[in-house]
């Protein structure tokens, strides 16, 4: 073996050493951490006490009752609440205490409450925070409870942690990081076609109890079910340490552009364009899942996957043509290893993954190692301008990469001002990797850099930026024939590349770029992007609708 082989298998067990240990200590640390509870008159554990910043929600005065949510640079965040037909309530951002607020009058009563979060085109709801009651209902999901007007039962609990949410959750925000937040619809791709999918899923009432949630959809035009199902078991009695139980067995795919199962389906069905690159896959996994508080997440387990290709069976579209040809993969069965972290908020990040497949120690078809780093990260200038920064390198360690470990660029969710998966730089050797059955590079540089401001038209009086350049409708600009509607411009830049070498010296120089800029109507509108690559030469413009944002 070389010496830098020998190096690079080094790295790789290092590495899984290290997030072995690091997964044993925040054991320990979650342990001692759930030791520390605050204790509420039905005896039940409550919030973990750990930081000195205080939030107090819901914090009831009589009938007045303040609540608060922390911000993390979110565009809005509304109360929703039983009190007034779970109509939405508008609460305000208090920059001093770092949180959004409101108060309301209330009745005597058992009231159910949850927040909207609004942030850059995307909505989700979330429980309280600073409340330890929560309950799903079939109606409303996960949401907060609390009592006005009968003070032996209300529970009122003051902690010193902005992250700490009421261990379920942790749970529920499990679930949908796996399975997204529908039950069921319609999707449309050109192997398995149109296809019908539900999402049924159950838990007991017992903190301690096993959610289940599985997900079940037929092809018509590939006449394939796929099957996939899903077990946590929590190990920990605030839940924020479980065991992962799942099985697949159908249709999959790997994640290269960030698309939804919606704006993957609309770009097939109007312009038979399937940015997915699809193969059957049937296998079980199991995991250890740690989540010490909402801003740290930590994963290591062991994967087997039978792998087989497959090959269009739709051809329907609104535009004419033909789809691409799905690509083949290398087929087999596949035994690795895997481990992940990500620290951070949604919008300001850390992540890293490593994989390793070795057919003499677990057994398989394949051997490889392959590690993947990311940083996701946003500047908020101001309530109307904002910077973000994603930035990420992934690369094999050891092996050959499999088509469906290797990496993808250009095109949507990469380099936006180049065609999809066009940027591959080939092994200098001279070797066509292509005529091997290879497809995708072995290493990766990606960078995106996007500004982007909140703009309104105010009415028939002229360009505004919401809330604070009022003064600009005061200008003599005609926008006759314009009606009143806001939204958020973007001016944006990427480089990226793709390597077929994994030796290949990977740096900034050798990535191709594009520069573009882009418009999102409404706060939950379509964005539209427009981009063209930097490099000379003459190259058309390439127009991109997204539904949600890149990264």
């Amino acid at each position: 073996m070389a010496k830098k082989e020998r190096y690079e298998v080094a790295t790789g067990v290092l590495l899984s050493v290290a997030m072995i240990i690091l997964l044993l200590l925040c054991v320990v640390a979650a342990r001692a951490e759930a030791a520390v509870t605050v204790r509420t008159l039905e005896g039940l554990p409550a919030l973990t006490i750990t930081d000195v910043d205080e939030i107090e929600s819901p914090e009831i005065d009589g009938r007045r009752v303040s609540f608060r949510y922390p911000d993390d640079g979110y565009d809005e965040v509304d109360l929703m609440s039983d009190f007034n037909d779970w109509q939405p309530v508008e609460m305000t951002l208090d920059e001093d205490e770092g949180c959004w607020t409101v108060t309301v009058d209330m009745e005597d009563g058992r009231y159910r409450y949850q927040f909207e979060v609004s942030d850059d085109g995307q909505r989700w709801t979330a429980v309280d925070p600073a409340n330890p009651d929560a309950a799903t209902y079939r109606d409303r999901g996960w949401v907060s409870t609390f009592t006005v007007g009968r003070a032996s039962r209300t529970r009122v609990v003051r902690i010193r942690s902005k992250n700490h949410r009421y261990s379920s959750a942790v749970l529920r925000t499990e679930i949908e990081r796996l399975y997204g937040d529908d039950d069921g619809g319609v999707l449309y791709d050109r192997v398995d076609g149109f296809s019908i999918f539900a999402e049924p899923g159950t838990r007991t009432g017992d903190r301690m109890g096993p959610v289940l949630k599985g997900r079940a959809s037929y092809g018509f035009a590939s006449k394939q079910w796929t099957l996939d199902g899903t077990l946590l078991q929590p190990l920990s009695a605030n839940q924020r340490l479980m065991f992962r139980l799942g099985a697949h067995s159908g249709t999959d795919y790997t994640e290269n552009t960030g698309l939804s199962d919606l704006e993957n389906t609309l770009g097939a069905a109007f312009f038979k364009e399937d940015y997915r690159d699809y193969y059957k896959r049937e296998g079980l996994m199991g995991s250890l899942i740690l989540v010490p508080n909402d801003n740290i997440r930590l994963e290591a387990g062991i994967r087997a996957d039978d792998y087989t290709s497959l090959e269009n069976h739709a051809d329907w579209s609104f535009a004419d043509g033909e789809f691409q040809p799905n690509p083949a993969i290398h087929e087999g069965l596949m035994r690795s290893l895997f481990t992940s972290l990500r620290v951070g908020s949604p919008v300001n990040h850390v992540s890293f993954e490593y994989e390793r497949a070795d057919s003499d120690d677990y057994g398989g078809d394949f051997d490889f190692s392959r590690v993947t780093a990311a940083y996701r990260g946003r500047l908020n200038m101001g309530r109307t301008q904002r910077f973000d920064v994603h930035l990420k390198y992934g690369s094999a360690l050891t092996g050959t990469l499999p088509n469906q470990r290797r990496f993808a660029m250009g095109g949507i969710g990469t380099v936006r001002g180049y065609a999809y998966q066009s940027l591959l730089d080939r092994d200098p050797t001279g070797l066509d990797a292509t005529t091997l059955g290879y497809r995708g590079g072995q290493r990766m540089l990606q960078l995106n850099l996007e500004y982007g401001m909140a703009l309104g038209w105010d009415g028939w009086d002229g360009l505004v930026e919401l809330e604070d350049w009022d003064e600009w409708a005061d200008e003599d600009i005609d926008l006759s024939g314009i009606g009143g509607f806001d939204g958020m411009l973007y001016i944006f830049m990427d480089s990226g590349m793709a390597w077929e070498d994994r030796h290949a010296d990977v740096s900034f120089s050798d990535t191709e770029s594009s520069i573009g800029i882009g418009y999102k109507f409404g706060e939950n509108g379509l964005r539209v992007d427009v981009a063209r690559p930097l490099e000379s030469g003459d190259h058309d413009p390439i127009f991109q609708v997204r539904l949600n944002r890149m990264f």
